[in-house]
């Protein structure tokens, strides 16, 4: 009876050992599935930073990891993280990521393109060192500064940085970007050409360009909703609503015109944003009683309109 329960035991530890896995990491929860080796970060704020000698609960495993995904809520992607994950390919980030740590990517050389989302102001030392398949870089406007050898050995052939203003890059050896393909493209925002091509290490590319822009928004608003059109397809679409007569007064009275101003831009990952569409859209107020023309006052102007319609029918 014992050597039938021992048997039993040995052959159960393989699926104990492959089952999935999860924990803490800072304020933020990890869990590695095994149906789609995929590791997900998930949780509000910042999640755990990892060192030499101090490598990540999933460390042991790296090589099983294929996908990664950063969830909304997570504020930046810690040291270490997905170091030596071999078979990454392909990774998801949310816009609530800020900043990315050093080595957090370090050789993977799996990993063929990288979407870098809005939102992320700074990549740490050697983030991407040794991704020697990553050929498609994609950088957020919000970028402002990158440490040194954040992209060595990576064979870059196409990076599209969206930010206006230079990243800066701490130390800036010949280390970043130090393995471009023979025809590699840098395509940034037409009014930065200039700046990024007397700006080193970003004029190690062989080409720099204007990156294409998206087609300015049309707006349209019909039936109490608001909806957008772009010639640019696969764009999201930014909103930013106010009231009319928003703002402070010091008087005792205040006349609202039930009025809206309306902006939005076409965002896309690759391209410059879109110029801003801006409307103003006027409500009806069926709330106020005797407010016919619906300016949001009731007055001999209603009066009026309400004798109108009796005369005229």
């Amino acid at each position: 009876m014992k050597r039938t329960v021992f048997s039993f035991l040995v052959l159960a530890l393989p699926i104990l050992a492959w089952g999935d896995k999860s924990g803490n990491t800072g304020d933020c929860q990890w869990i590695f599935t095994t149906a789609d080796s995929k590791l997900t970060i998930s949780g509000k704020g910042a999640m755990a930073d990892y060192y030499f000698m101090n490598y990540a609960p999933w460390d042991s495993y790296a090589s099983s990891i294929i996908k990664g995904e950063i969830g909304e809520g997570v504020t930046n992607i810690g040291s270490y993280t997905f170091r030596n994950c071999t078979n990454l390919s392909e990774v998801k980030i949310a816009n609530s990521v800020e900043t990315i740590g050093r080595m957090a990517f370090y050789n993977c050389p799996s990993l063929q393109s990288i979407v870098i989302p809005e939102g992320v102001s700074y990549i740490d030392y050697r983030t991407f060192k040794n991704c020697t398949s990553l050929s498609t870089v994609y950088l957020p406007g919000s970028l402002t500064s990158m440490n040194d050898d954040a992209f060595g050995n990576c064979p870059i052939a196409t990076m599209y940085c969206s930010a206006t203003t230079v990243p800066t890059v701490e130390g800036e050896s010949s280390n970043n970007f130090n393995s471009l393909s023979d025809n590699s493209t840098l395509y940034v925002p037409a009014s930065a050409i200039e700046d990024y091509k007397a700006t080193a290490p970003w004029n190690n590319f062989a080409n720099i360009l204007a990156m294409p822009k998206c087609a300015t928004p049309t707006i349209t608003y019909e039936n109490g909703k608001l909806s957008y059109t772009c010639d640019t397809e696969g764009v999201t679409f930014i909103t930013k609503i106010a009231p009319a007569d928003g703002g402070s007064y010091a008087t005792s009275e205040v006349s609202l015109s039930l009025a809206y101003k309306v902006n939005v831009y076409a965002s896309k990952t690759g391209y410059e944003n879109s110029d801003v569409a801006t409307t103003t859209i006027q409500l009806f107020n069926s709330a106020i009683r005797g407010d016919v023309n619906g300016d949001g006052k009731v007055n001999i102007t209603d009066a009026t309109e309400v004798v109108g319609i009796i005369l005229n029918p």
